[in-house]
């Protein structure tokens, strides 16, 4: 099938200010927000689309919550064929696999309320249950509430509406979308993380490009259709990013979590918007009025920033009859050539005796021995008995397909644990960035070397406590 284009156009073209475009540059991308992209579609055509290097266009990102929006449109179509209504009853798709009665509370919830997150669950301790069978779990735990209590965001409530339709298709949601909706609407570059079971775990977990996420809004915002087809009911549409359930009472103020939930999307503080949302800032802003798709990925913990910035600063820029401005958008194009995550400042010469092996103290990081060999421009780690030549770049991104053992990293066991790498030597402190850009997250290193050895502490980018881990080598001889 051939990959429809989405056009570009200049901002004035599409009715954007490409002063108010640039003035939302320049409040987005200061380094404490954590950009890794951004697109802006309106009328149907690209205006403004940027990464922040390493992180790059061909790249897959992790979603993480956003990937319940997909979910949702994967029950759209099951709906749409005739193969499940959204009050039919959860456990009656399971019935014969269970050797049990299930709980009257099991027995009353509805797909319905798995998609507006008011199953009954009040706790997460269910989630990832070390019980292979997921299902199982699930229709074992005893909700603490009836079905259609107060929203509690849930992220096995998705799972199970992905089971649902691997039940009755036989396929995992990746599988049944594909021909549904991933190949009409061109994509192509997907990865989707799957349960012990081989369902895709539906609440988090999928993995596609920034512009993949473009599509996806397009799709929602044209109400399910593509390129002159309906492919899935514009009803269904409509119904699952309306509001349904209120969440007010699980916020103390109003703020983009506040404001309602659909099936499986917030509805947002812009009249008449809604968005699928991944946590660290991975974000598919539609917004109808508008004619308006804003796809974003992140590394942040400032999500109502991200969010604020663009109510506030960005919405305001678009309006039909916008005039050229080509200064203004000069500068827009600069700035999207030259951002980057933050690389160390500094040289590229180290001090005499740096380079060489070095024992390395006992660490959370389970690092036994770092290898330095500046002129070739590589690190060599070893951690948890893997070797990884980590090869860097003076002041330049460097990229590997290796990647650090799973334990190796605060975030835990990554997909695609390819990274960058960029370095530089202020006098005898040697500060490495470690960008995982496939994931929202990296690490810093600042060594300082002396006396035969070095200290140093490790920080990781998007962590909420900026805690730090000690480092301590000892030159071996």
């Amino acid at each position: 099938m051939k990959k429809t284009i989405i056009p570009h156009a200049l901002p004035h073209e599409a009715g954007v200010d490409a002063e108010v475009l640039l003035d939302f540059y320049q409040k987005i991308s200061v380094p404490d927000i954590g950009l890794n992209s951004f697109i802006l579609m309106r009328h149907g055509k690209i205006v403004a689309e940027t990464y922040f290097a390493p992180y790059s266009a061909e790249k897959m990102h992790i979603m993480y919550s956003l990937s319940k929006s997909v979910t949702s449109t994967a029950v759209g179509f099951a709906v749409q064929e005739g193969l499940l209504k959204v009050d039919d009853l959860v456990w009656k798709f399971f019935a014969d696999e269970l050797d049990y009665e299930p709980s009257p509370r099991i027995k009353k919830m509805t797909v319905r309320h798995l998609l507006t997150m008011s199953a009954g669950h009040q706790s997460q301790e269910v989630l990832r249950s070390d019980n292979h069978n997921w299902v199982h779990t699930f229709l074992a735990t005893e909700p603490e509430m009836d079905p259609g209590a107060p929203f509690f965001y849930h992220s096995l409530d998705t799972y199970m509406c992905s089971a649902i339709v691997t039940k009755l298709t036989g396929m995992s949601i990746d599988e049944y979308l594909k021909p549904r909706l991933f190949d009409p609407l061109g994509i192509d570059q997907y990865w989707w993380e799957k349960c012990p079971n081989g369902v895709c775990v539906g609440g988090w977990g999928l993995n596609i490009t920034t512009e993949e996420i473009l599509r996806l809004g397009k799709f929602w915002l044209q109400r399910g259709m593509w390129e002159g087809k309906q492919l899935l009911d514009s009803a269904w549409i409509d119904e699952a990013t309306a509001w349904s359930v209120s969440t007010e009472h699980r916020e103390p103020e109003v703020n983009p979590w506040s404001v309602g939930y659909g099936y499986q999307f917030w509805r947002t503080e812009l009249e008449n918007a809604y968005r699928a949302d991944g946590a660290f800032g991975q974000f598919c802003i539609v917004m109808p009025d508008q004619d308006t798709v804003v796809a974003i990925t992140a590394s942040s913990i400032q999500h109502q920033r991200i969010l604020d910035t663009v109510r506030n600063v960005l919405v305001p820029g678009l309006y039909d009859g916008a005039l050229e401005k080509p200064e203004a958008l000069a500068e827009v194009r600069e700035m999207e050539k030259n951002f980057t995550i933050r690389k160390p400042m500094g040289g590229a010469t180290a001090p005499a005796d740096a380079a060489g092996e070095y024992f390395v103290a006992d660490n959370p990081m389970k690092i036994t021995k770092l290898g330095f060999d500046f002129e070739n421009r590589e690190i060599i780690v070893v951690i948890h008995g893997d070797t990884v030549k980590v090869p860097f770049g003076y002041g330049e991104w460097v990229g590997t397909d290796l990647g650090f053992h799973k334990d190796s990293v605060p975030f835990g066991d990554l997909p695609f644990p390819q990274f960058s790498c960029a370095a530089a030597w202020d006098h005898n402190v040697f500060e490495i960035e470690v960008v995982y850009d496939r994931t929202p997250y990296g690490q810093n290193f600042r060594l300082s070397f002396a006396n035969g050895g070095f200290t140093g502490l490790v920080r990781v980018n998007n962590h909420p406590a900026n805690e730090y881990v000690v480092l301590n080598g000892r030159k071996l001889k």
